[in-house]
């Protein structure tokens, strides 16, 4: 658990860079923010020492027209960060998805963003090795993790 008043202290940093923040539990806090402002935000991150990206994932809501993809990130240089995980959450539309990489901020970000340019097509721009890290090359252009993805039966060995 993450000492309350460092919360508060963090979030007084951040909040007028985020269009919305929670507190989701004890160590988890969300940070929604516009992807003009992500650059700004994580900047701002590294500065008080959230050092790696444990993660980035999407999720698709194709019924709302949007992608919205999060960043999960971390403190190894500060204790009393050691336990927070900060969700970095931004909402693409689904039809044009794209965002600044952050691997200029964070290395660890290489193969998250990948695979989620992968999974979910989302584009992040500047990332130097945007391309396929799990899937053949025949999945070029098809979403896995999209809704309207259908798994081919004809092949597959059950």
């Amino acid at each position: 658990m993450v000492n309350g008043e460092r919360i508060t202290e963090l979030i007084g940093k951040v909040k007028d860079l985020c269009r919305n923040v929670a507190l989701v539990d004890d160590n988890r806090l969300l940070l929604e923010v516009d992807t003009e402002k992500i650059i700004d935000l994580s900047h701002k991150l590294k500065d008080l020492e959230f050092d790696h990206v444990k993660g980035v994932t999407g999720v698709d809501y194709p019924n709302e027209s949007i992608i919205e993809v999060i960043y999960y990130i971390g403190s190894y240089s500060r204790t009393d960060y050691a336990n927070l995980i900060v969700e970095l959450k931004i909402t693409l539309p689904r039809e044009n998805p794209k965002t600044p990489s952050l691997i200029k901020i964070w290395q660890s970000c290489e193969y998250p963003e990948r695979e989620t340019f992968e999974m979910f097509g989302v584009m992040f721009q500047g990332h130097p090795k945007l391309k396929l890290l799990l899937l053949p090359d025949e999945f070029k252009g098809k979403y896995p993790l999209r809704k309207e993805f259908k798994i081919p039966e004809e092949g597959i060995e059950i």
